[in-house]
């Protein structure tokens, strides 16, 4: 039987021992708020939809669960279709799947700036897979957030992911793992949230991965898909042996094409020009939040000027949620608020080592560009920059920096 939205909340906030009080302050509703939805006397507002996809983010959701509480709520979900995965980032998937095959150990970490599904990145890595490997040998595995270290259901619910059967434990699990590579010529694994799981669990299964590709060279092709976590497992921990293996490459930005494709799936009737993709994306810094934002704009009001779409950007919710916390922290702010009238906030590295510029840069407030006259070295260096003028304009408001 299919469960109501208010059945699905509570068995989410029990299964990490979340209180209403708390989940409603993440997300700017009162406790009273969570409360009726849970018992079905309230349902979000059409309106609202942003806060289940927050909720979704404080409750550790997969990508399935994000999908049924939305669905739950009446709202549509929020991971597409393959239309859309099949039309986004085509030169890039390719080239990194080729690189995949390429590597001396098969293990790659794909890190990426934008939350869950936006833009749909797995979605399309799983659709290029299926067509490589042939879906029967493509996996993708969510490691569920448990908040305590239970390894048996932790590798019970891994095994469940993976179609294995009489999965009951770390062991079983490394067993009909081996079992079921032994069937293919090659296997595929992407691994989304890795970095959300207990250090002991998340621990025994890079193990198991590591043990088992290194008695089936070449035959289990890895990925890693995560964010800010998953890279500081790799350069701050540096601890764990299947991530030190693994070569690093991060999700390009949205182009002309991603623009158009989204535009067309998000909202049908809108047709867009490569000069107004291009305008669009120039306005919101490629943020896919922002260029959302940009489409539903044009969208609403197509006689709407292109030029006043900063200043309301700027004053958008979750672009304030990403300074504020900052106004606490005097030296932070003082901080911020000086690189926030610079061109540019130097060299990208491949760790940020300075923590606010890296915090600021898995905020999503910043990304490496390019700059002109930086000079002419045959690999053209990378700077970080804000990701757009509409982003800037919020931090000086946010932080009371005068221009």
């Amino acid at each position: 039987m299919t469960k109501t939205f208010g059945e699905l909340l509570t068995k989410y906030m029990h299964r990490i021992g979340m209180s209403e009080q708390f989940l409603g302050h993440q997300i700017g509703v009162t406790g009273a708020t969570i409360n009726k939805w849970k018992n079905e006397l309230a349902k979000p507002s059409k309106k609202n939809r942003h806060l289940i996809l927050e909720a979704a983010k404080v409750l550790r959701l997969t990508e399935q669960e994000t999908n049924a509480l939305l669905i739950a709520a009446s709202f549509s979900g929020e991971y597409p279709i393959e239309e859309l995965a099949a039309a986004i980032f085509t030169d890039f998937i390719p080239g990194l799947f080729d690189r995949l095959e390429r590597c001396f150990h098969p293990v790659m970490l794909l890190l990426t700036q934008a939350t869950w599904g936006e833009p749909p990145c797995r979605e399309a890595l799983l659709l290029h897979a299926a067509k490589k490997y042939g879906g029967e040998n493509v996996w993708h595995i969510q490691p569920p957030y448990i908040l305590e270290a239970d390894t048996d259901m932790y590798f019970a619910d891994l095994g469940k992911q993976c179609g294995l059967r009489n999965v009951d434990d770390g062991n079983s699990f490394a067993h009909a793992f081996e079992e079921r590579l032994e069937q293919s010529n090659i296997l595929f694994l992407l691994i989304s949230r890795f970095e959300h799981s207990e250090p002991l669990l998340r621990e025994k299964l890079a193990k198991i991965i590591r043990a088992i590709s290194d008695r089936h060279a070449n035959r289990l092709h890895v990925i890693f898909c995560g964010g800010a976590s998953l890279a500081d497992l790799k350069f701050k921990q540096g601890a764990m042996s299947l991530l030190n293996l693994a070569e690093i490459q991060r999700w390009p930005e949205l182009g002309r094409v991603e623009v158009q494709a989204l535009a067309k799936y998000r909202f049908e009737e809108l047709q867009l020009s490569n000069d107004l993709a291009d305008e669009l994306l120039n306005t919101s810094g490629a943020h896919p939040l922002l260029l959302n934002d940009c489409l539903k704009i044009r969208h609403d009001h197509p006689n709407f000027a292109l030029d006043k779409y900063t200043r309301l950007l700027s004053k958008l919710d979750y672009v304030w949620q990403l300074f504020t916390p900052f106004r606490q922290d005097s030296r932070a702010k003082k901080q911020i608020g000086e690189w926030l009238e610079q061109e540019h906030l130097g060299e990208m590295q491949p760790y940020i080592l300075n923590d606010l510029k890296r915090q600021l840069y898995w905020k999503n407030l910043l990304v490496g560009k390019e700059l002109g006259g930086m000079g002419e070295e045959i690999i053209k260096k990378k700077y970080l920059c804000w990701r757009c003028e509409a982003i800037q304009m919020a931090g000086r408001e946010v932080l009371g920096v005068s221009t």
